[in-house]
């Protein structure tokens, strides 16, 4: 499943965010990746947000979603996340044994520029405008990279969906 959304919000705290403590990579995905695929090129820097910086339930109401995370990404030129599937593990973590189907909206927080990727199922998103994105479940395979100059920012708002 795989939905284009809208996010109207003002993006200002996500993109003055400090993202220099914030450095983790993606090396630990599973061996299935060749070794070009490691540290020093999945590299991330996410921030995470609560619900007294961020307003969740505006955000959800405008994803038709219940909000449980929400974190902001931003990804330096010449890194990549990899093919994967999401597995919720923060929503998971929270509510356990709840059964109902879990979503991941990726908002683009700013407009597109050269280089900057994101591929899912078998679309590959061009010249986006910032506020638009794609809202899955963890059905979806998506990949993501900057081959561009400038740092590449997004939102990922994780919860539930209410449609």
């Amino acid at each position: 499943m795989v939905k284009q959304v809208f996010l109207d919000y003002d993006f200002t705290v996500f993109l003055n965010a400090d993202y220099s403590s914030s450095r983790s990579s993606l090396a630990h995905l599973p061996d299935i990746y060749p070794p070009t695929i490691n540290e020093e090129n999945t590299q991330i820097e996410q921030v995470w947000w609560d619900d007294s910086q961020v307003d969740f339930e505006l955000i959800g109401s405008q994803l038709n979603m219940l909000v449980v995370s929400v974190s902001s990404i931003q990804q330096r030129p010449g890194m990549l996340i990899p093919t994967h599937q999401d597995s919720f593990h923060k929503v998971s973590t929270v509510y356990p044994d709840d059964k109902r189907l879990k979503v991941r909206a990726n908002i683009f927080l700013q407009s597109w520029m050269q280089g900057h990727t994101l591929h899912f199922d078998h679309v590959q998103a061009e010249e986006w405008e910032a506020g638009e994105g794609y809202l899955w479940d963890s059905s979806v395979y998506h990949l993501s990279s900057n081959a561009g100059f400038y740092p590449k920012y997004t939102l990922q708002i994780s919860g539930f969906s209410l449609a």
